[in-house]
């Protein structure tokens, strides 16, 4: 992609979405956006309910949830921890309730849902003419908070490719709503750098395990985890600060908090090891606002030092 190539990523709607076959795709979107209009204890209540239901049907995925909380909480009871597993499976469910509303809400309304707290981390760094990188967790209302920061600074982010077409399109076109700048994982990493370097944060989810990856090991509640060191070498590259942040739901004021904590100083330093320490121990601070809230059901311990058996 040249320098001064327009940014096309997703494209205008592409004709072949508008034909019969997507036709039942485009009938549930609208109900979804009918559901966002709900009131919020409607809403999230039904969507909490078919996340339990999900937790009940889906023994795999729980199974994996409840092995990485064994391992991370070993100090709690079993108890407390079925309780946890249970809560992240209802949340996840009240999250993509809460899609309906803020894929389809107005700019107002959209704002009205989400505060942003610790901004002043962010915003020091970039008054002083630095360059950021957020990187983040995969909790719940990840997506809430990438959408809200970019309708507040110039973002870029990265996605995924997904098996169905259109809702690829449909999740990349809210996700740029608020003139966030989106790749795919195909590119590289390379026009994200040029865009960092041009002055735009980079909104990074970076706590999966990373197989495949240049990573080391290092703790995350006390469990050696593949950790990618893509960041420290990517802070170094564009001579940024890392800046840790995370998404999650306050149920006192029915509003999606996105939580930005100071930048990790010193980092990088050189040694992959201790800045993967540094951010692991971060992403634990983050988890901790609302444990239920964060994606236990990742494969986030599959790869084990010295080749050891995956757990999965």
């Amino acid at each position: 992609m040249a320098n001064d190539t327009p940014h096309l990523y997703p494209p205008p709607l592409p004709r072949r979405f508008l034909a019969p076959r997507y036709w039942g795709i485009w009938l549930g979107l609208g109900l979804h956006a009918l559901f966002g209009a709900l009131p919020t204890a409607v809403r999230r209540g039904f969507g909490a309910w078919l996340g339990a239901q999900s937790y009940r049907r889906n023994a795999k995925r729980s199974g994996i949830a409840r092995l990485n909380l064994a391992w991370s909480f070993n100090h709690w009871d079993e108890v407390r921890r079925e309780e946890v597993l249970r809560a992240s499976f209802r949340s996840q469910g009240a999250a993509l309730a809460d899609f309906g509303l803020f894929w389809w809400a107005s700019r107002r309304r959209f704002f009205s849902r989400i505060v942003i707290e610790g901004e002043e981390h962010l915003a020091n760094v970039l008054a002083g003419g630095g360059r950021a990188i957020l990187v983040t967790v995969h909790s719940h209302g990840m997506d809430f908070g990438g959408i809200a920061l970019s309708g507040r600074w110039p973002l870029v982010t990265y996605a995924n490719r997904m098996r169905n077409p259109l809702i690829e399109w449909l999740m990349s076109h809210r996700r740029t709503r608020f003139g966030c700048r989106l790749y795919t994982r195909e590119e590289g990493m390379r026009p994200v750098i040029r865009e960092v370097k041009a002055g735009r944060v980079f909104f990074y989810p970076v706590d999966e395990d990373g197989h495949g990856g240049e990573a080391v090991f290092a703790p995350f509640f006390g469990v050696p985890k593949c950790t990618l060191t893509a960041p420290f070498r990517l802070a170094r590259l564009c001579q940024a600060q890392l800046i840790p942040c995370t998404t999650w739901y306050r149920a006192s004021d029915q509003r999606y908090v996105v939580q930005i904590l100071p930048p990790l100083a010193g980092v990088p330093s050189g040694d992959h090891a201790a800045d993967a320490g540094r951010l692991n121990a971060a992403f634990e601070e983050l988890v901790m606002l609302a444990p239920e809230q964060y994606m236990w059901g990742q494969r986030m311990f599959q790869t084990r030092p010295d080749g050891g058996e995956r757990p999965y």
